[in-house]
């Protein structure tokens, strides 16, 4: 597991090896660790074994970060938070107490010695979470980008079966992404019942989840789009653990839709299905 390597036993150790051959470059890492592991007492404790494993895996140039010994670790930390990518770092742009409840001891002891659970924080302190926070919610827009995306390759899909087994010649538009600001993902097309002859264009906008209860966020500007033309418009969601999909209409999304009060707007709403 990513966590394991957060002990701060490893990252002393690594630390260690990299001053031991920055005043002997003659020697190797495993001369290094072997003379670490029998000098005085206070060298010996660290478990050298893992922290070569780390320096190797990671880089040992993440060691070799200058300055005070808070400032080393939170140099460290940072680089292997990048590297690793642990669960828990994942909050970090939600804010640093929703980062603690998910740290084990090792890890919380890490943060500490390197002064990152201080209070009041630093300016040196807010700077690293800001940064670390900045790094991992660029991650998680990328994830829920990516999950979108999915969702729109299913509706495209599923579009193009659809219009086949329905006699409809013309063939489905992948809209977003040629304008993602249409407020509508897929263009299709449909017939209304009884009518076998005419054509009429279909906008879809897709919503995608990988979890249970299916949830998804809903702008206002969308929910404009689709009262604009309600029996033209249609939303899809999508499980996608479950390849599963939840059609519906303008009127069924209406139950879901909050009301403004006062000089209030509201800008979005999360919608969650009860399936």
């Amino acid at each position: 597991m990513n966590d394991s390597w957060f002990k701060i036993s490893v990252i002393d150790g690594a630390i260690n090896i990299c001053l031991f051959l920055e005043m002997y470059p003659e020697c190797s890492i495993n001369d290094a660790i072997e003379r670490l592991r029998t000098g005085p007492v206070s060298l010996a404790c660290y478990d050298y074994q893992k922290a070569q494993a780390l320096g190797e895996l990671v880089g040992w140039e993440t060691f070799s970060v200058e300055g005070s010994r808070c400032e080393k670790l939170r140099g460290i930390l940072k680089s292997m938070l990048i590297y690793f990518q642990p669960f828990w770092a994942r909050h970090s742009y939600l804010g640093r107490d929703k980062v603690i409840v998910f740290l084990n001891d090792n890890a919380l002891q890490c943060l500490k010695i390197a002064g990152l659970l201080e209070s009041p924080l630093s300016d040196a302190v807010m700077t690293w979470w800001e940064g670390i926070g900045r790094f991992f919610r660029s991650i998680e827009e990328s994830r829920k980008l990516q999950i979108g995306r999915e969702g729109e390759r299913k509706s495209f899909n599923y579009e193009k079966i659809r219009l086949r087994n329905e006699l409809i010649t013309r063939e489905p538009e992948w809209i977003a992404l040629v304008d993602n600001t249409a407020n509508f993902d897929i263009l299709s097309y449909k017939r209304f019942p009884g009518d076998l002859t005419s054509e009429s264009e279909l906008m879809i906008e897709v919503k995608a989840c990988t979890y249970e209860p299916k949830s998804f966020i809903l702008t206002r500007n969308e929910w404009l789009k689709a009262i604009e033309s309600p029996n033209s418009y249609m939303f899809h969601i999508w499980n996608l653990v479950k390849n599963e999909l939840t059609v519906l209409t303008v009127e069924q999304m209406l139950v879901h839709i909050p009301s403004n009060h006062g000089n209030g707007k509201w800008e979005t709403v999360k919608v969650v299905l009860d399936y």
